[in-house]
Formats: structure tokens, sequence, C-alpha cells
């Protein structure tokens, strides 16, 4: 009898043992489960932030990039300005009038109206607003150099927004009060005025000035590339794949509103430049 219950008090706690043990390994698998879980979701969120980053810093770059080349096209337009206003500074004052003033007005034409240097600001909006994620990686060196080159981007547009108002200003001194200054010529009033030829002397130096901010900020932006790990191809690739326009059936206006257009109502009306137009109305 003592032997049965002894045996029976094994089994129990045998069973016992074996129950707890399945618990175990129940619980044991449940949180290895959830471990690995937890795991793998931190693992695809961070690989998902790391794109994120990624594709921002791409944004954030080729932004960078896109400006550089608007500069480029800036500075090409200047190489000929700064080439046609030495010409135009060499010549002889007392000669102006004799020379063919329809050429001399349309060379002046290209110095007077300058191109536009629009920084777009979006990008540094919206890397702004995603600072405090850049400060959380700790990549401390590619947030001063966007910061940089931010910062110098502003620069240039107030600096050639300021050459350009310049220039606004000295063309519309004589346009508007051609009595004011001496020679019987459009082309003499302007080459005879001081203000108008230092600012004529000055497309060199700015031209120069162009080319050092344009190696500046491609010199930031390569920095940028190289702490994020992104290649020079990768960075043009996107920019390439941003830049393609969507085909509609439908022509894109032409931003050169100075070139004369004809209008097709009318064979005998021509739109013709500015300058031109009221350099007639005054003359006449």
């Amino acid at each position: 009898m003592d032997e049965n219950a002894k045996t029976s008090k094994e089994e129990k706690k045998a069973k016992r043992s074996n129950f707890l043990n399945r618990i175990g390994t129940i619980v044991l698998g449940t949180t290895i489960s959830l471990i690995v879980t937890i795991v793998a979701a931190q693992i695809l969120e961070r690989n998902h932030r790391a794109k994120d980053r990624r594709l921002s810093a791409l944004m954030v770059m080729s932004n960078i990039e896109s400006y550089a080349r608007i500069l480029e096209s800036a500075h090409e337009y200047m190489e000929r300005a700064d080439t046609v206003s030495a010409w135009l500074l060499n010549l002889p004052l007392n000669k102006v009038d004799s020379l063919d003033q329809n050429s001399l007005l349309s060379l002046m034409d290209e110095l007077m109206y300058i191109p536009l240097i629009i920084y777009d600001k979006t990008t540094e909006g919206i890397f702004s607003d995603d600072i405090e994620t850049w400060k959380n990686m700790g990549n401390f060196l590619f947030i001063d150099n966007v910061g940089k080159c931010f910062s110098d981007m502003r620069t240039i547009e107030k600096e050639w927004t300021a050459f350009s108002e310049e220039m606004d200003a000295a063309r519309d001194a004589i346009l508007y009060h051609p009595e004011q200054y001496s020679g019987s010529s459009w082309c003499s009033k302007y080459l005879n005025d001081k203000v108008f030829r230092q600012i004529l002397r000055d497309f060199h130096n700015r031209r120069c000035w162009l080319f050092n901010q344009i190696e500046k900020i491609r010199y930031y932006n390569y920095l940028n590339m190289v702490a994020i790990g992104i290649t020079e191809q990768e960075l043009y690739d996107f920019i390439e794949m941003r830049e393609k326009e969507i085909k509609v059936d439908r022509e894109k206006p032409d931003d050169n509103f100075y070139t004369p257009r004809i209008n097709p109502d009318s064979i005998t009306t021509i739109r013709v430049p500015y300058h031109a137009l009221t350099t007639v109305k005054r003359l006449n």
C-alpha cells in the first residue's frame, strides 16, 4: 500500500514537472519569438530610416548641384558679358556716335538684362525640419557642409540681385531722363556715364567671383558625398531622374520674353525687346 502511494506521488510529481517544463518551453519559445520579431522590426525600421535619410541626402545634394549648374549658366553669360563690356569700355568716346547704333544697342542690351539667379529654398526647409534626425545620426560633417552650402547660396543670390539692381538703376536713370546725360545718342549717353562705366568694369570681377563660388559649393558638396557614402554618378543619376520632364501635349512657354515675336493674328504686329521699344518711343 505504501509503495503504491509512493509510486502515485512520484507519477504526479513527474507529470507536474513535465507540465511545468512544457509551460517553460512554450514561454521560452514565445519570448524568443517576440524578441526575434522585435529585433527584426527594429532592423527593418532602421533600414527604412537609412533609406529615407539617403533619399533626403540625395535631395539636398541634388539641390546644391542644380544650383551650381544655374551658376554655371550665369557664368557663361558673364564670360561673354566680360568680353563685350571690355570692348565697349575701350571705344573712344568721341567715336561712339559715328558707329552703327543698332549694333551697339544690341550689345548693350546683352549687358543690361542680367539673368536671374534664384535659390529655391524648399529643400533647405525640408533639411532644417529634419535636422534633429541628422544630429541623432552623429554625422556633423554632413550637417556643417550642407549648412555652409545653403549659407553661400543665400549670399550668392543676395549679391547677384544687388548687382542686377545696380544695372537696372543705372540703365533706367538714363532711359527715363536722357536729357540729364551728355551725348547725342543712346550709346554715347550710356558710355559717358561714370556709374554705368563702373558697372561695366565690374563684369570681370563678378565673373571671377562667380567661378570661385561654383568651385566652393561643389567642393563642399563633394565632402557631403564622402560623408554619406554616395558616389558622384549616383548623384548625377538622381538629378537626371528628377529633371525628366513629363510628356504632355502642350508646348512649354518660352522663358526668353525679350525675344521679338510675331503676332499670329497680324503679320504687321511685332513685339520688340523692351529697350528697343522704349528707345523707339523716346527717339520719336
